[in-house]
């Protein structure tokens, strides 16, 4: 199983774009990745057996509005729903 870490405490983020150009890099989505959040619900309901560790993922609401950071950890949480092959741990 593979293991993704995303760490928005190491990361040099500071708006939405940069938190989804981070999490498109990390967890290695497609280039056509349209970087919102209908994509990113497509791209994590697609991927494989994986394991996605979400470290200090709170500050995501401080890098862009605090309901959108919000409505990002929400789309993680209905795609590991959705898609049973992911194991989402909130750290």
């Amino acid at each position: 199983m593979k293991t993704y870490i995303l760490d928005f405490l190491e990361t040099n983020v500071s708006d939405l774009e940069d938190v989804h150009r981070y999490i498109a890099v990390i967890l290695e989505f497609p280039e056509y990745y349209g970087k919102n959040l209908d994509a990113l619900y497509d791209c994590l309901t697609d991927m494989g057996e994986c394991e996605i560790h979400l470290a200090n993922w709170r500050l995501v609401t401080n890098y862009c509005c605090g309901a959108c950071g919000n409505r990002i950890m929400d789309v993680f949480r209905d795609a590991a729903e959705e898609n049973g092959r992911i194991r989402l741990i909130f750290e």
